[in-house]
């Protein structure tokens, strides 16, 4: 399949359908806990919310095949900095380069909100590990020695 009308771009309230099964998709897919009723909302507040971006790629006669969520901070350590939060390109349009074109287009915006600093997570769950490293060594990511660790609130 050839990419020629893809079309990276913001996400808009329209492409809420698309966006729950995309999101539902890569949740249940890598096996994260997520509550998956509560994706509509947390979708509309990213797209209501100043400091993060939903990007997503649209194929002229597919629809909306991927998203990539981004994100701004404020740090003492690196001052303004930005997270890719989620990537996910439908299985079938894998191996196009539509998932750098969302990552590129994240790390744009990241760059126009002053961020030094652009990170994100490879978690164990997801697609074979060594994979995802090697995408991301490509594209000029460097691995980190640090370790994540979270915890949950109760709000």
């Amino acid at each position: 399949m050839a990419v020629s009308a893809l079309t990276i771009r913001r996400a808009e309230r329209t492409d809420m359908e698309p966006l729950v099964d995309l999101a539902t998709r890569f949740y249940q897919t890598d096996g994260y806990q997520t509550d998956l009723a509560e994706l509509p909302q947390r979708i509309e507040a990213l797209l209501a919310h100043q400091s993060a971006a939903l990007f997503v790629a649209d194929l002229e006669e597919e629809g909306v095949i991927g998203f990539v969520t981004v994100l701004l901070a404020q740090g003492l350590e690196f001052g303004r900095k930005a997270e890719i939060e989620a990537l996910f390109v439908r299985t079938k349009v894998r191996g196009q380069r539509i998932g750098t074109s969302l990552l590129d287009e994240a790390c744009r915006w990241a760059t126009a909100q002053d961020a030094q600093e652009i990170f994100l997570v490879i978690a164990a769950q997801g697609e074979p590990v060594r994979q995802l490293e090697q995408l991301y060594l490509g594209m000029d990511f460097e691995p980190s020695r640090r370790t994540l660790m979270y915890r949950h609130l109760t709000v």
